[in-house]
């Protein structure tokens, strides 16, 4: 083989492999934006249900096996508890908003997602901190940890 045949040929393979790799990554972005788009869809859903106080249509947002420490004084574990616990009666004037500050992925089926929450108040009352998995295609809440912040005095 001469030498210029082997500089083809290097040359060859050097953009075959940035193309192969360009385009792994790219898909990677791509696939990582869909599901900070789903992501999104799915707790802007739980929103909602959390703002009816439907303990039912919000414990479907989570695993079967989540826990959620909330502002209540003990952990709730698995899906049955969190309906209970999260069914309140219907109000009205309850506002419930997120307000997504930051979605990291650990792994492509694991998310970490941080928020600020609001109820009636234009300032956030709190913050709250979700680890979602995607379990059959489905992202879905493992944990979830809620923390009010500190009263305003004025």
């Amino acid at each position: 083989m001469n030498v210029r045949w082997k500089r083809y040929l290097c040359k060859s393979l050097l953009v075959t492999f940035t193309i192969v790799v360009g385009a792994i990554w790219v898909q990677a972005q791509t696939s990582s934006v869909a599901d900070e788009a789903a992501i999104r869809k799915h707790l802007s859903g739980y929103a909602d249900a959390r703002q009816t106080g439907d303990g039912h249509a919000q414990s479907l947002f989570f695993t079967d096996d989540a826990d959620e420490w909330g502002l209540a004084p003990r952990m709730r574990k698995g899906r049955a508890q969190l309906e209970r616990g999260l069914n309140i009666p219907p109000e009205q004037s309850r506002q419930f908003k997120l307000e997504i500050t930051n979605v990291s992925f650990l792994r492509p089926d694991v998310a970490l997602v941080d928020a600020l929450y609001y109820g009636a108040a234009t300032n956030p009352a709190g913050h709250a901190f979700y680890l979602l998995i995607k379990h059959s295609g489905r992202w879905l809440i493992r944990s979830s940890r809620i923390t009010r912040f500190p009263m305003q005095t004025q």
